[in-house]
């Protein structure tokens, strides 16, 4: 598991090729195109079987990097069985050393997710996984209601008796 893949892409989209190998070797086709290099890492359930995106990295003509880290952990009901229930789920992203951070609770059928700037956002589901209330730090919380056929049909915010009316 201590290997890495290397999906290596252009800005005119040449097909993308897969290397096995710890270090990642960017390759340019033209030098007026931006290039994209990707270093996949395990999945925390599946491992390199599942490959995600680990690392990203894009640097312009100019010479301006940006880098982009993804990490997950996650929870499941059973540990020795990787398709049993998920039960918990944090996502970690750093954009050039900015964390934005996401956090998927069973338990509670929410999704809490903060900014790198300290804002965060909670969204409660409903029993089919549909938003239900999303609540941002500084603002009334937003309910959302659906009919019985499962479309959207009010959309509501703080105490106030307007709402809006989905046809």
């Amino acid at each position: 598991m201590g290997r890495f893949g290397a999906l290596r892409f252009d800005g005119r989209g040449f097909p993308p090729s897969l290397t096995l190998a710890p270090t990642v070797r960017r390759k340019q086709y033209c030098p007026m195109d931006p290039s994209l290099t990707v270093r996949l890492g395990p999945d925390p359930r599946f491992g390199m079987l599942a490959p995600v995106a680990a690392v990203q990295t894009v640097v312009t003509p100019s010479g301006l990097t940006s880098t982009t880290t993804d990490s997950r952990t996650m929870t499941v009901a059973n540990p020795n069985d990787p398709f049993s229930e998920l039960t918990a789920q944090t996502d970690t992203v750093v954009v050039n050393g900015q964390t934005f951070e996401s956090s998927y609770n069973a338990g509670a059928h929410a999704i809490t997710s903060t900014s790198a700037a300290a804002r965060s956002a909670t969204t409660t589901l409903d029993a089919l996984g549909r938003n239900s209330i999303v609540q941002k730090s500084g603002v009334d919380a937003t309910h959302y209601t659906y009919d019985l056929r499962g479309r959207l049909s009010t959309i509501s915010q703080g105490q106030s008796n307007r709402q809006l009316h989905v046809r």
